[in-house]
């Protein structure tokens, strides 16, 4: 009788362990894990940038958010110095944000977006804005929602 137990529990165990990640041991998470629209292109019109946005990481709620952000000009890399790039995260439906973006340059026209913190489902704005005499000129919205 114990070898007719033995044999089973070695049989689950296979099972369980062998093809990958069992939904068994699956952990449930509550965390946004999806998302189900994303914008990556817009054009700031006082200086005819576009910004391209390039996920570095998941969008998601249950990690730090990464981005490299691409500013050009008829095909290439252009910034104007006269302006200063700056970015926020806002949920609309909320009425709140999330903590600040740190922003990092790393070239001409080529910008790193760090601790970016979708921090709930929902719909989401990242504002990129340019400024001049630390007034806003320019904010340009990109949406996202994310899901369960």
């Amino acid at each position: 009788m114990k070898f007719f137990n033995m044999f089973h529990l070695i049989i689950i165990s296979f099972f369980l362990l062998s093809c990958g990640k069992s939904p068994l041991l699956k952990e449930l998470s509550k965390e946004a894990t999806q998302i189900t629209s994303m914008e990556v292109s817009k054009t700031f019109q006082v200086t005819s940038q576009k910004v391209q946005i390039n996920w570095m990481t998941p969008i998601n709620s249950i990690e730090e958010g990464r981005a490299i952000i691409l500013l050009t000009k008829e095909g290439t890399v252009f910034e104007d110095q006269e302006y200063e790039l700056n970015a926020y995260l806002w949920m609309k439906s909320m009425g709140h944000g999330s903590s600040p973006i740190v922003i990092t340059k790393l070239a001409k026209g080529i910008y790193q977006l760090s601790e970016i913190y979708f921090t709930m489902t929902g719909d989401w704005q990242l504002h990129l804005t340019l400024n001049k005499n630390n007034k806003v000129i320019e904010d340009l919205e990109f949406e996202y929602f994310l899901t369960l």
